[in-house]
């Protein structure tokens, strides 16, 4: 009889944390649809939500541009060099575009890059909308008529997923040009034949899958801080660092998910 009853109540509550989960995404859901449909709308993008964007860029590019484009190189001169020589051990020359387009192009460079601008940006912009919610400035612009999707959350997922495009162009350009000089040394090519077999193992539909992927992680990364700082019950100071683990749990997951489906569709 105890045992049936334990069973009843473990079942009972793994129930009911199904579906406070579903209740909690299909609320997760309307929202990004909310943000996404606001996004959508020219009239939206008057001079105040247009400073909110450049001034996210500004802190989400511009700043780090020079320690990223450092770690570009250093990244690309390190993972290249041993990738290259595997290659050559192993007498995989022929596969030389295939593996640096597939590997580098379209999985590696664009998880780095969202993956660097989460770490930095994500937990930046979740504590933010935090503090304004604890500091009730985002019920003061709703007080003033001032819709805080559109004010606040906007320009910061437009942003996101322009600052993520970018730093991949940038990620993967540098890895481009270092992978050159690496194939130089290594095998000899000259820096033509080099593009030449690297351009020629990346296709239309790898690029198209690689900015659509790109957007994808562009909007997440930006929604999931922001909705998880403004939907959470946050009553105190002290617990904003929670709700920015949390937040950054979700996010990291969401990344993990959607490289998993691409990896899934590009397969397919």
């Amino acid at each position: 009889m105890a045992c049936n009853n334990m069973l009843k109540a473990a079942i009972e509550n793994i129930g009911a944390v199904a579906i406070r989960k579903y209740q909690n995404g299909k609320a997760a859901a309307r929202f990004a649809l909310l943000c996404f449909g606001e996004m959508r709308r020219p009239a939206n993008y008057n001079s105040a939500v247009r400073d909110v964007l450049v001034m996210q860029v500004y802190f989400t590019a511009w700043q780090i541009l020079v320690p990223f484009l450092a770690f570009s190189v250093i990244f690309g001169s390190f993972v290249l060099g041993i990738i290259l020589e595997k290659i050559k051990e192993m007498g995989l020359v022929n596969y030389l575009g295939d593996i640096l387009a597939g590997i580098i192009f379209v999985e590696i460079a664009p998880l780095l890059t969202v993956f660097l601008v989460a770490q930095r940006s994500g937990s930046a912009i979740n504590a933010e909308i935090a503090v304004m919610k604890v500091h009730k400035e985002i019920k003061s612009l709703e007080y003033f008529g001032i819709d805080p999707v559109v004010y606040l959350f906007v320009p910061r997922i437009i942003s996101i997923m322009f600052c993520i495009v970018v730093f991949d162009i940038l990620f993967s350009i540098i890895i481009f040009l270092v992978g050159g000089l690496f194939s130089f040394g290594i095998f000899g090519l000259a820096y033509k034949q080099y593009a030449d077999i690297f351009l020629g193992a990346v296709s239309l539909s790898d690029f198209a899958m690689v900015f659509g992927k790109l957007l994808v992680f562009g909007f997440f990364v930006a929604f999931i801080p922001i909705y998880n700082g403004y939907k959470i019950t946050i009553k105190k100071l002290t617990d904003i660092p929670i709700a920015v683990l949390n937040g950054m749990v979700h996010l990291f997951v969401a990344i993990s998910t959607i490289e998993t489906c691409s990896l899934v569709l590009r397969f397919i």
